[in-house]
């Protein structure tokens, strides 16, 4: 089965790949860098800011290298590229980045090989210098420029690499140049170099790409639904027996109300959804309130997944907090 989409989402934080090709040669400095997933659909992720140091030379420096789920093959992708994200030089710090910098690939399923590149590395937007200090300001990464047709085989993959640089190089050491990557509010960046309100950065192929797999492979599983509680909380079981890979626990909590409130979460697992032992790691620790994101490795855990929620303190504590799972189904189940 096979699905036509056109529009990808960059995620923000803790979206892993399956896989980790090679960063482009051309980039001058990668140590930041991870491999994050484009996905079809706006995800649960957390937004966050990705912040690097540049020394003198101008770059370019990698942000993050964004893989995609499999590729039909049968297909030659070509036509534009568009794709938006948001960008500020550090406040006062002399970086002067102008320019995004990126490379579009299609690579093998595994990650090991080139099948062809798309956009070679390269400033395929505008020269427009950042905003000097924060709100993060809209940016193309492409500006619909054409793609070099490409065929790819079935299983492989997209490969988009995003970074930054100065168009001419400076003496500017120290200074740091950040990425805002929103992936999970209500609408999308629009196809400017003005905006700077929170919105998703998101890839686009206008004439389509043809996915492997029609029904999208990425799923988030509520353990905890958002709720305030006055109690300590026992969830219910939660199937993960068809996920496979890294996997990532969110926890999230607020205290509302009482005397000193506290709420603390801890993950078990099962074999039979009945029996429950406690996780060695998964867990936050008890706090008033706390964001933890954990990355987990399914073959660690066994097919239920289940939270505890503790809650601390007096006069009523009141505590407002949800928890979920997010990660890749099974080829098999897909």
């Amino acid at each position: 089965m096979e699905r036509l989409v056109r529009r990808f989402y960059l995620t923000g934080s803790l979206s892993p790949a399956p896989v980790s090709p090679a960063h482009d040669a051309g980039f001058l400095d990668v140590s930041v860098a991870d491999w994050s997933m484009m996905l079809r659909e706006r995800s649960a992720y957390a937004p966050i800011l990705r912040s690097i140091t540049v020394v003198s030379g101008g770059g370019p420096y990698l942000f993050r290298h964004y893989v995609s789920e499999p590729l039909a093959g049968g297909q030659v992708i070509r036509g534009p590229f568009k794709a938006q994200m948001r960008f500020h030089n550090a406040l006062d710090e002399g970086a002067n980045h102008d320019q995004v910098v990126s490379a579009l690939k299609v690579v093998s399923g595994d990650g090991s090989a080139v099948r062809g590149v798309l956009l070679p590395i390269g400033a395929h937007g505008r020269t427009n210098v950042f905003a000097n200090g924060a709100p993060s300001q809209n940016r193309m990464i492409s500006a619909g420029v054409e793609v070099r047709p490409v065929a790819p085989l079935e299983g492989d993959r997209l490969s988009l690499e995003v970074g930054t640089r100065r168009s001419v190089p400076d003496d500017a050491d120290d200074a740091r140049v950040n990425a805002r990557l929103w992936d999970n509010e209500p609408f999308d960046l629009p196809e400017d170099e003005t905006f700077t309100d929170a919105a998703n950065a998101w890839a686009e192929f206008p004439l389509g790409v043809s996915m492997l797999h029609g029904s999208a492979p990425f799923t988030t599983r509520p353990l905890a639904a958002l709720a305030s509680r006055t109690a300590s909380l026992t969830g219910t079981g939660v199937y993960v027996g068809d996920l496979e890979g890294v996997l990532q626990f969110r926890f999230r909590h607020q205290a509302l109300s009482g005397t000193s409130p506290t709420w603390a979460w801890t993950g078990q697992d099962s074999d039979d959804n009945a029996t429950f032992a406690s996780v060695p790691g998964l867990s936050a620790p008890a706090a008033a309130a706390g964001d933890v994101a954990l990355l987990f490795d399914r073959a660690r855990l066994r097919r239920y997944v289940r939270v505890l929620g503790t809650i601390g303190g007096s006069a009523t504590p009141t505590v407002a907090g949800y928890a979920e799972a997010t990660g890749w189904r099974k080829a098999s189940a897909r």
